[in-house]
């Protein structure tokens, strides 16, 4: 339950929010009032906060958490503020995005265990040049990855599309290991699951993932041949599922 809202006030550049939710005080600087993830933080609420509430339940402090898909921040701030000795790492492709992602980490004390290297960067099947797609104009969260085929969209559409940068998970999380991993990627999950198939094989990290129901075969299929079951799903969303994975070394293929 948020406690001490003030929202609304103007800064130079963004309406700001201000809450405490379990006795944690937060700062969100909002772009646009009528987004739907955006819109939520201004009336003095985390975003989806149950499913957060989820999630912590596989977390220690002192944890590495990939935040894939961070967007404005909602989860990573919260990450950072629940678990102080958490290293987060938020992956974010969309240019909008990021500058109130960054804006809200700022406005949060810094976020000090926030690894901000990845902001700017999306995560798929191989790195390399990629392009972002903005969503609505009111979901900014449904902003898409789209392949370097796309990059002529930049110049004929900038307010529309931006050049970004894709990575694999393999790649950043291999050797260093990682214990969370949230992704919300818009339909973009097999590719971001196949570049993260050794780390998932050898680390075992617990997954939460937002799964596109045109996906749900493709993804479920994955994490079985990896040894994984699904232990928690959501289902209020009527185009996605929610699922929360765990390794099993009792389900895992021989």
């Amino acid at each position: 339950m948020a406690e001490n809202v003030s929202a609304g006030v103007k800064s130079a550049d963004y309406l700001v929010s201000t809450f405490s939710v379990e006795g944690m005080d937060f700062t969100f600087n909002v772009g646009n009032p009528n987004d739907a993830i955006q819109k939520v933080l201004l009336s003095g609420s985390l975003f989806d906060f149950p499913e957060i509430l989820e999630m912590v339940k596989y977390i220690k402090d002192g944890d590495t958490i990939a935040d894939v898909g961070s967007n404005v921040g909602n989860h990573a701030v919260y990450y950072s503020k629940k678990f102080p000795n958490a290293r987060i790492l938020p992956f974010e492709p969309n240019a909008e995005a990021m500058r109130l992602l960054v804006a809200n980490l700022d406005s949060n004390g810094g976020c000090p265990n926030v690894d901000r290297r990845y902001i700017g960067f999306g995560m798929s099947d191989q790195s390399g040049a990629a392009v972002s797609w903005r969503g609505g104009d009111n979901n900014l969260g449904n902003s898409k990855i789209l392949d370097a085929s796309n990059l002529h969209l930049v110049d004929r559409d900038p307010a529309r599309f931006n050049e970004t940068r894709l990575v694999t998970g393999d790649d950043v999380f291999l050797e260093s290991g990682v214990d969370f991993i949230k992704i919300d990627v818009e339909g973009h999950e097999v590719p971001c699951l196949m570049g993260l198939k050794k780390t998932l094989d050898r680390h075992h990290p617990v997954v939460f993932i937002e799964i596109s129901n045109d996906n749900m075969k493709l993804v479920t299929d994955y994490f079985a041949d990896l040894g994984y079951v699904d232990v928690w799903k959501d289902t209020h969303y009527a185009k996605v599922t929610n699922k929360i994975f765990v390794f099993s070394a009792e389900k895992r293929p021989a």
